[in-house]
């Protein structure tokens, strides 16, 4: 039974991995600060914490990364400040976890010979030039998060070359699903559910929106074969969604009066990126989006009403 690490694993990408995992037998030890989530969150996910080795603990601690990477055999990094918005707002705190942090996980991962999976970004790429964004497109990032990811790609590409570091990186997309909060889905949910209005910032923006369950599965593939090792891939929908659309969407299904209002754009805020996925696709054989937005939304405005009623 393969004993795998899932750092940040109290977050919302990292339940829903762990609770995947679980169901595959493996033994899973998750590392996290509790910087933005608790373990309210972990049971509110219907993990059972007592089939999960939980460690409370930070990624810029070295001797504890040292010490519990070397107990497990794959290593899953998702532990990072992870909203643009908080990486303007204290980017040495972003660089602290995201590079130092980042830094600790490759380090020991290519000490004790650790495969590692390590959550990039598509705002490693900024603005899209053209659509949609393959990788060969120039990384342009536009914000602290985003310059963040590149460091932390190279780091593992130059470990990989200098120490034989094995790894696997994905630059995802917007992910979302059930169980998160502070990103636009579940806002804008939270919002028209009740009849609140709905603000976009910027005109015409365009996100690729993936739906967590397919985001899990890149994964599980990942952990499971060799097929992406030592390569960098986009991991998103595919598909082009106007913030615009997404409010309309939202709007329909909760059938709400919620009005829309457009404000200007902030700065450090990517205006548009949609995913080539079709390199995915090549690689992780057998992995493809299969929730739509509007599917997806329907299931998190599903969870967080019967959420209200608990």
């Amino acid at each position: 039974m393969k004993k795998i690490l899932i750092t940040g694993g109290a977050g919302f990408v990292g339940r829903h991995l762990a609770k995947a995992l679980l169901k595959n037998n493996y033994q899973i030890t998750i590392l996290d600060n509790l910087y933005r989530w608790n373990l309210k969150d972990i049971a509110k996910a219907d993990l059972d914490i007592k089939k999960i080795k939980f460690i409370e603990g930070d990624i810029c601690d070295e001797e504890l990364v040292k010490k519990t990477i070397y107990k497990n055999d794959i290593i899953i990094h998702l532990a990072s400040i992870s909203q643009v918005m908080t990486s303007l707002k204290d980017p040495d705190k972003c660089f602290e976890y995201n590079v130092i942090g980042a830094k600790n996980v490759i380090k020991y991962c290519a000490k004790y010979n650790k495969k590692l999976i390590f959550s990039s970004s598509r705002e490693v790429y900024g603005t899209a030039k053209y659509l949609p964004v393959d990788l060969n497109h120039p990384l342009l990032p536009e914000n602290p998060y985003g310059v963040s990811k590149i460091i932390g790609e190279s780091l593992i590409k130059a470990y990989a070359k200098s120490f034989g570091l094995k790894y696997v990186i994905f630059r995802l997309s917007n992910i979302f699903g059930s169980g998160d909060k502070e990103r636009v889905a579940p806002i804008f949910i939270e919002k028209a559910n009740a009849g609140q209005e709905i603000i976009i910032f910027g005109k015409d923006k365009i996100i690729d929106f993936v739906y967590i369950d397919d985001v899990v599965q890149a994964f599980l593939i990942a952990i499971e074969t060799d097929y992406a090792l030592n390569k960098t891939l986009n991991i998103g929908s595919g598909v082009s969604t106007s913030l615009k659309k997404l409010a309309k969407l939202v709007i329909k299904i909760t059938d709400s009066k919620s009005q829309i209002k457009q404000k200007k754009a902030r700065l450090g805020e990517v205006d548009r990126f949609t995913a080539d996925i079709r390199e995915t696709k090549k690689i992780l054989k057998g992995w493809l989006p299969k929730v739509d937005i509007e599917t997806g939304l329907e299931i998190m405005l599903k969870n967080y009403r019967n959420n209200l009623k608990k």
